[in-house]
């Protein structure tokens, strides 16, 4: 019973072993593949011996592209790539010891430069018109396919020398005169400035909020407190915001307005609430290490206050509450953001950021119930950045 329990766990194991290999595009043994190189050149040693049942073939080379994704940290930043390689498999790639010298060698790694010729070819076409929906591997099967094609049609399968070696040199030279990409070809901060200058970022925030009234000569008075929450929309270096903003107070009597229709049972809970809608430009000035960013901003707002009261009419056991409205206002306001980024993960479709947002602003209200027609409100907000919604590059 025990063996066949281990026997068991050891199936389970070896599966869920081939399964995360899979996942990671391991499909071949580090041992088993050489990497396109422009300063190492193929030997018979990266091929294995062909068997009897493989006679027919003096030389195969097989290749294969192979998508790798790896993340570098920067700071606070970290950055997702994909480098893209062409492989050639020595399992796969047999060779008879016999039959086969330095010519068919040549020949050999002509395939292999053809096949890195046309990945370099399919991601600078990526990097010329981007597109979402650009596939790599279909791309590069497709590309290199008709070109393996052309060259054994062209050399008669590496028979003709002359127009071999004329194809061996255009090879070459393209090359050398083509760059060398990975298919996240950026890695770099000034990708984080490119993303600012040239698309389009949505964040969400949502924090905690204050106001202050300015010009108050009673000391009844008490800040507000309450909360923020909102979006921002970054647009190059300018930020479009749309924020709301809700704070609770607590008055006397006699620092309100006082509507004599209503009979009110005053008591120190009495309670006032006042919500902020704002909607603002503002413009972002962004810190040599990308840790910290200045946003001036300034826009319209509009208030509207309510206030909690207890009836006299209500007996004192149920002490239930009930709502006045107060007149409402328009107004502006301007002020300014600062924001410590905590983390942020760039790729070059979009970015994500963890980032704490403290906020000054003077909020113009034009309440006179308010002993002062001016706020000073402070507030810090957690901050979320969605992605961006446009491809920059």
């Amino acid at each position: 019973m025990r063996t066949k329990t281990l026997l068991l766990f050891a199936a389970v194991l070896t599966l869920f072993s081939n399964t995360a290999s899979s996942q990671f595009n391991v499909r071949y043994r580090p041992t088993d593949v050489v990497t396109w190189s422009d300063s190492v050149r193929l030997t018979w040693k990266n091929f294995r011996v062909s068997t009897s049942d493989e006679i027919g073939a003096k030389s195969i080379t097989h290749v294969i592209l192979d998508v790798i994704p790896f993340e570098r940290k920067e700071g606070n930043t970290v950055f997702s790539d994909r480098i893209a390689t062409v492989n050639l498999v020595r399992s796969k790639s047999p060779y008879d010891p016999i039959k086969c010298d330095k010519w068919d060698l040549r020949y050999s790694q002509l395939i292999f430069d053809i096949a890195e010729l046309s990945l370099r070819d399919v991601l600078t076409e990526d990097q010329t018109n981007p597109s979402t929906e650009y596939r790599y591997d279909t791309n590069f099967d497709r590309l290199y396919n008709a070109r393996l094609n052309a060259l054994k049609l062209c050399t008669a399968d590496g028979q003709d020398s002359a127009a071999f070696l004329s194809l061996e040199k255009e090879v070459h030279d393209r090359l050398a005169a083509t760059p060398k990409h990975s298919i996240y070809s950026y890695l770099n901060n000034n990708f984080i400035d490119s993303i600012t200058n040239a698309s389009s970022v949505l964040d969400f925030h949502i924090g905690y909020a204050n106001a202050n009234v300015l010009g108050s000569h009673r000391s009844d008075f008490k800040s507000f407190h309450g909360m923020n929450w909102g979006f921002s929309l970054h647009r190059k270096k300018f930020r479009y915001d749309l924020d709301w903003e809700m704070y609770e107070g607590k008055f006397l009597k006699e620092s309100l307005w006082y509507d004599p229709e209503l009979d009110y049972t005053w008591t120190a809970n009495e309670k006032v609430m006042m919500l902020v809608i704002k909607c603002g430009l503002g413009y972002s000035f962004l810190t040599a290490n990308h840790r910290f960013r200045i946003t001036p901003n300034a826009g319209f707002s509009f208030s509207d206050l309510s206030q909690s009261f207890t009836p006299q009419n209500e007996a004192p056991k149920t002490n239930k509450e009930k709502s006045s409205s107060l007149p409402g206002g328009a107004g502006g306001y301007c002020g300014v953001d600062f924001d410590w980024i905590i983390r942020q993960h760039v790729t070059p479709m979009d970015m994500y950021a963890h980032t704490l947002r403290f906020k000054v602003f003077g909020l113009y209200n034009g309440h006179p119930l308010l002993n002062g027609p001016w706020t000073l409100n402070l507030g810090l907000s957690y901050v979320l950045t969605d992605k961006t919604l446009f491809r920059t590059r």
